[in-house]
């Protein structure tokens, strides 16, 4: 229960426009909307961002080994995201 008190703040947190957190559990899922380029990178670093402060402020640790991205567009490759 406690959990669910702690993730309810950052899952009501106002986002960017095409920007959606979901969770379940323990695991967060991002969906970004956004055309490519830099205005997919911006946002998807603001979002990072702001999921990180609120994980630093929670002494919180984010598993990067077992995070991913997935890309849905008709290029090859997108922006990476750090």
């Amino acid at each position: 229960m406690f959990w669910n008190l702690v993730a309810n703040e950052i899952i009501s947190e106002e986002w960017q426009p095409n920007v959606h957190l979901q969770a379940f559990a323990d695991d967060f899922i991002f969906v970004i909307s956004k055309h490519m380029g830099a205005k997919l990178k911006a946002t998807s670093q603001a979002a990072l961002t702001k999921f990180r402060h609120w994980t630093d402020k929670h002494q919180l640790k984010v598993f990067t080994e077992k995070s991913t991205t997935i890309l849905i567009s008709k290029l090859v490759s997108g922006p990476r995201v750090k």
